[in-house]
């Protein structure tokens, strides 16, 4: 319940979860899906949801801090892509949501996958001079890129950076969005 409050992630527990006190207080689930509406977006095979110490025994006031999804397989449209802008809107404290070693197949509207894309990892996170980040490490048609999102909410400003050494390439762009809600 925290994990929708907190991240707006509705999460469906697939197996039973097991904790864990080392090496950080953690709860352990093996296979969870990631719903967007009512339709199944990601598949984890991993996942280890890091909580505070304080309040380990009682299930009540639990605090999470990090969330890390690993062996993901996400299934994406382009209507679901408004998923990563709200999931990047949505954490502003100083927790992480991380998704690593995952696979994303891009699907057309006939469920036809398109592209695929080798991620290595994709981290949510919400920094000190208040800005939403997002940092991401993948590979699509085999060639490495880095990508990192930040979005500040104050001066209303989306900025990227792209790059890839393979292809030597740098991209970078800002969006001011000013009165328009994205």
């Amino acid at each position: 319940n925290q994990i929708k409050e907190r991240y707006n992630l509705k999460v469906n527990f697939k197996d039973k979860i097991s904790y864990s006190l080392f090496p950080k207080p953690h709860y352990y689930v093996e296979n969870l899906d990631i719903f967007q509406s009512e339709n199944v977006l990601i598949n984890s095979k991993n996942s280890k949801i890091y909580i505070s110490i304080k309040n380990f025994f009682s299930f009540e006031k639990l605090n999470i801090k990090n969330v890390i999804f690993q062996d993901n397989e996400f299934n994406i449209k382009r209507k679901n892509l408004s998923f990563f802008i709200n999931l990047l809107n949505s954490n502003n404290s100083d927790d992480d949501i991380v998704f690593k070693d995952s696979i994303i197949f891009y699907k057309d509207s006939s469920n036809d996958v398109i592209f695929l894309v080798d991620l290595n990892y994709l981290k949510f996170f919400y920094d000190k001079e208040k800005k939403y980040q997002s940092l991401a490490s993948y590979k699509i048609f085999n060639l490495p890129f880095k990508f990192n999102l930040t979005h500040d909410t104050e001066k209303k400003i989306f900025s990227f950076d792209l790059g890839s050494k393979n292809i030597r390439t740098k991209l970078n762009n800002s969006i001011n969005y000013g009165n328009e809600k994205i």
